[in-house]
């Protein structure tokens, strides 16, 4: 018979022969597996111990196997120690479509381990891909924002763009009733030698008002009327723009002192981020370095003002945030002391925060660094994580719970595990 191998990786199929195998059991076992996969196959196929060996039937259906499903096969493992069949395989194994390779059994794990290597291969793409996904979704955000912001630039200076068109529109009118020769060029050059420019023209207008104020003059009551009418509507105007006037500089203050206020907050905020990254810093043996930056209440400094954060893993020189030089696992601290850092106050000694395969690709002594780090800050966690053999990576956790895929021909997924640690230990 032909028996599923347990808890193989995903797009890995594993199956042993135990006892005899007979036609049928490719048939009902081995066959439909292999036409369920969407994609390429990976098999891996173990003659063990309990291989008795092959029906006549067999036989014959273990030769045509891969020729029916020649465009399906990717990677096959054939882990035995029997010699006729590693013979055979050693003479028919070129005719099998896609790579083949022979293990002993005593390397069973290692030919689950090849069978790992194009499912890693596709995560590292799919996670390249998420990234790509993620830049392209900050970019649209930052994209909306501006967009976002021209529209309210655009709300806030309708008005004055209305004021200007009316006064470019009144000032086209008036240029429009103007006589031909008061726009003829040759008529203002005349003018501007006559009375040495606009300056001496304003004077000379100023002297003729004088001289109709001082002078005696036949006077009429409706000119005096309309007179006194203009005059008293120039200084309404006058009184309404001094008000106005007014109006601009009490917001102008307003928002200046506003503005300031905003700004100490800010130097507050940097110098209490800071205070957290060096208290985080300590907790992981890290020197974390972050000076403030220069804040003063105008555009220029506000625009070059920035904030840098340097980290010295084991006195061998400051790193900044993005430097190529950093491990993976000081990497994973620096992520970790920045998030948290930002999550910490006084009323509130780290948040809740939910950390995604924070140990992926980290060596043992870097795995206790890190469990070692979040177990000493005062932070809740929710920390996802491959199954996996290496126990340290739960010795951070007071809870763990364990999930696993339904497997195909069942109804549901098996009952979620969990484990508590006994805080009395």
């Amino acid at each position: 018979m032909i028996e599923a191998l347990p808890d193989m990786p995903d797009g890995v199929l594993g199956f042993e022969a135990v006892g005899e195998v007979h036609a049928e059991d490719y048939v009902t076992t081995l066959v439909p597996a292999i036409e369920a996969q969407a994609g390429p196959v990976r098999l891996v196929y173990v003659l063990g111990e309990r291989f008795d060996g092959y029906s006549s039937g067999a036989m014959w259906q273990d030769a045509k196997l891969p020729l029916q499903h020649h465009e399906q096969w990717h990677r096959l493992a054939l882990v035995t120690d029997v010699d006729w069949v590693r013979h055979l395989a050693a003479v028919f194994g070129w005719m099998i479509p896609g790579k083949f390779e022979v293990f002993p059994t005593d390397r069973l794990t290692d030919a689950i381990a090849g069978r790992l290597e194009t499912k890693t291969a596709l995560d590292k793409i799919s996670s390249r891909i998420n990234g790509m996904d993620i830049e392209i979704e900050r970019r649209n955000r930052d994209l909306r924002g501006v967009e976002q912001r021209l529209a309210e630039i655009e709300h806030d200076n309708a008005p004055r763009r209305h004021a200007q068109a009316e006064r470019i529109r009144k000032l086209r009118q008036r240029r429009h009733g103007m006589p031909a020769h008061w726009r003829d060029p040759q008529e203002l050059a005349q003018l501007d030698e006559r009375y040495g420019g606009a300056l001496g023209a304003r004077r000379e207008l100023e002297r003729l008002r004088s001289r109709i104020d001082e002078g005696e003059w036949v006077t009429d009551a409706a000119v005096l009327t309309l007179r006194d009418r203009v005059t008293a509507d120039v200084r309404q105007r006058e009184r309404d723009y001094s008000e106005r006037e007014g109006y601009c500089n009490t917001t102008r203050r307003l928002t200046t002192d506003a503005r300031a206020a905003y700004i100490a907050k800010l130097r507050a905020t940097i110098r209490q981020y800071g205070r957290n990254l060096k208290a985080l810093g300590e907790l992981a043996g890290v020197d974390v370095d972050c000076p403030a930056p220069h804040l003063e209440n105008d555009d220029l400094s506000l625009g070059h003002a920035g904030l840098e954060v340097r980290f010295d893993f084991d006195r061998k020189g400051a790193v900044g945030l993005n430097d190529g030089e950093a491990s993976g696992g000081q990497q994973v601290m620096k992520s970790l002391v920045l998030l948290i850092g930002l999550l910490m106050d006084d009323a509130r000694p780290g948040g809740f925060v939910f950390i995604d395969e924070p140990f992926a690709h980290l060596d043992v002594a870097n795995i206790d660094r890190v469990g070692s780090f979040l177990r000493a800050t005062r932070a809740q966690y929710l920390i996802t994580t491959p199954v996996t053999h290496n126990a340290n990576i739960f010795e951070p956790s007071q809870l763990t719970l364990v999930t696993r895929k339904k497997k195909p021909g069942d109804a549901w997924a098996p009952p979620i595990g969990v484990i508590q640690r006994d805080s009395a230990a």
